[in-house]
């Protein structure tokens, strides 16, 4: 079932990509306010993994979805969402190098993304984005996605070395 081992994978690149989405940002830890510490940061990035691959399952994969449009926006919202979210962080000064890289990447995402879901019409079934967006080879998703996977997996690794507890969504450092 190469299917859902890949769906998985651009999954966790994405809710590594969002880290993010249904975090709320309700204490001061984020954009303007103190600095996250190295532990707060990868807490919350683990947190906003765990939301993110949730909201995926309840509003993308398991959503009734008529159109291949409504999966499109179903996915760009949860997408959108996590970006913010992640914007919403403020890193500690010993990785905002390695976050503002995830933001551009993450960017770099939503930008394929939206330029992606162009190409689908009304008339378009939503098994056609699963064919044409994650299975396809020359998928216009695939390369900015596994990007944001690769950034996820190098915090996971900086994460690992400085031994703080996390699972960012990266699937090899979490297995």
């Amino acid at each position: 079932m190469r299917r859902l081992p890949f769906l998985m994978l651009l999954l966790a690149a994405m809710a590594a990509t969002l880290a993010f989405a249904a975090c709320g940002d309700d204490d001061d830890d984020g954009g303007g306010g103190d600095r996250l510490t190295e532990e707060a940061y990868f807490a919350r990035l683990t947190e906003i993994d765990d939301e993110v691959d949730a909201r995926f399952d309840s509003d993308i994969f398991t959503a009734e979805s008529e159109t291949a449009q409504d999966i499109i926006e179903n996915f760009k919202a949860v997408l959108g969402d996590g970006v913010s979210q992640v914007e919403d962080l403020n890193p500690p000064e010993t990785l905002q190098a390695d976050h503002d890289d995830l933001l551009d990447k993450l960017h770099d995402a939503q930008d394929d993304l939206d330029a992606a879901g162009a190409d689908f019409s009304d008339d378009d079934l939503p098994e056609d984005v699963e064919e044409r967006l994650f299975l396809s080879e020359d998928s216009p998703i695939i390369d900015s996605f596994m990007a944001v996977d690769a950034k996820f997996c190098e915090l996971q690794t900086i994460a690992d070395e400085k031994g703080i507890e996390a699972d960012v969504g990266c699937e090899d450092a979490a297995e």
